[in-house]
């Protein structure tokens, strides 16, 4: 009988318990890193490194949404982008209330002043501060003030940033695997051998559906800084198991990048287990699991 390609299919409900939790961390982690944005940007004497600042902010909201969906987990990609927006939307209101704070009490964001940040929590209390600092700058570049709609667009451009890095890193990024039968998460083993790199073609796939053990088997090896990497994500007393396939350039020790070939294609256990045994593993490890 010929094989049938299945690819892994996400779970169709989701527990409310980690929905909440992951809800609870993104706003934890929304604040301590508004706040510490929202306090370089005031003290800062450069306007240059602001934005630069801008860019570390939205990709360490990412990384809080990567970490919290892959911790408690989340397992279904449409949840994990509304997670996305909402830490989007937190980190810049956060950010901008905090950012008022300091016209509140210049005192306030550097010492703890536990009354006056409450404030932060109703935006009534600190938009009329950011009208009026609309009205008549705060800060100006190369003699020019900075004021009404330009002053507008700069501050939908920041938001703008923040936001797309917020998403935009985890629009893609691989969730974690689950098991409706045992009710438990799969975990990752990567093959310890660098393998020539692949490429999607029809020829590549059918034979991969086929007999996927001596497809593999058969891969020669990559190249140190361009080579494929093959993950097999493995449940014990689960019937299904499934492979990926990573393209990989490694830019430096601490940089690669990554293309997707082969993403969840479901094989057996039996398949599974050959596989593994046929080239040692390594289990992924937490920080790698972080990555988008």
């Amino acid at each position: 009988m010929k094989k049938i390609n299945v690819f892994y299919q996400e779970p169709l409900s989701e527990s409310l318990k980690s929905i909440a939790l992951v809800l609870i961390f993104i706003t934890i982690w929304s604040l301590f890193f508004s706040y510490a944005y929202a306090l370089f940007i005031a003290y800062s004497p450069l306007i240059y490194i602001n934005f630069i600042a801008c860019f570390a902010f939205g990709i360490s909201i990412a990384y809080g949404v990567k970490i919290a969906t892959s911790l408690l987990p989340i397992f279904k990609s449409k949840t994990a982008f509304k997670i996305a927006i909402i830490a989007s939307m937190l980190s810049v209101y956060f950010s901008w209330a905090f950012y008022m704070l300091q016209f509140v009490s210049e005192s306030t964001m550097l010492h703890n002043n536990t009354l006056e940040y409450l404030y932060i929590f109703n935006p009534i209390n600190w938009l009329n501060t950011l009208l009026e600092i609309n009205n008549f700058g705060l800060w100006s570049l190369f003699g020019a003030n900075f004021t009404g709609t330009v002053l507008w667009l700069i501050w939908l451009v920041e938001a703008a940033i923040i936001t797309s890095l917020a998403i935009g890193l985890n629009f893609e990024s691989n969730l974690v695997l689950y098991s409706k039968m045992l009710n438990k998460k799969y975990q990752n083993f990567i093959l310890d051998k660098d393998f020539k790199p692949m490429y999607a073609t029809e020829e590549f796939k059918k034979d991969l559906f086929e007999n996927c053990i001596e497809t593999i088997k058969n891969l020669e090896f990559g190249g140190a800084s361009y080579y494929a990497e093959i993950s097999i994500f493995f449940l014990e007393r689960e019937e299904k198991q499934y492979l990926s396939i990573e393209n990989i350039t490694s830019i430096n020790s601490q940089s690669k990048s990554r293309k997707k070939v082969i993403t969840h294609l479901q094989i057996s256990t039996k398949e599974a287990q050959m596989l593994m045994q046929m080239f040692k593993t390594r289990k992924q490890s937490l920080i790698e699991s972080f990555r988008f």
